[in-house]
């Protein structure tokens, strides 16, 4: 044993000992490719954001074709395009920013559960004396 505090097990291994309570025997090689592991999730592919850019390239796409005079109204008639047009910008702009949003914000809480998990593990490496040259 290489220390008196130390559990020295069958398969050669030295348990480091916990400060207090339970605990489950874990090398320490796995312990850092846990982490690392944790700490390199990436967020999933969101069709948010695609579907959110396609929508906003649409209400700009429209917005030019309004601005270029595409859409003029006849003569003493009603411009139903005109206001089809608009209409078209107005939705497909509010409900484009409204899918990046959401898909800025399911990135943002990915990202969090991730670094709390870290927080969490690191909290637990506390609990135990480990020589960090090991």
């Amino acid at each position: 044993m290489s220390d008196e505090n130390s559990f020295h097990m069958s398969q050669g291994y030295d348990v480091i000992p916990p400060k207090t309570g339970l605990a489950y025997p874990i090398l320490c090689g796995e312990w850092d490719h846990l982490k690392e592991q944790i700490k390199g999730i990436k967020t999933s592919f969101s069709w948010y954001y695609t579907g959110g850019t396609l929508l906003l390239g649409a209400a700009i796409s429209t917005l030019i074709a309004i601005l270029t005079g595409a859409f003029k109204p006849e003569s003493n008639g009603p411009s139903y395009p005109l206001v089809v047009a608009w209409a078209v910008v107005v939705s497909t702009g509010i409900i484009g920013l409204v899918a990046l949003y959401f898909a800025n914000e399911s990135r943002v809480v990915a990202e969090k559960k991730a670094s709390e998990v870290i927080t969490q593990m690191e909290l637990i490496e506390q609990r135990f004396e480990r020589d960090k040259n090991v």
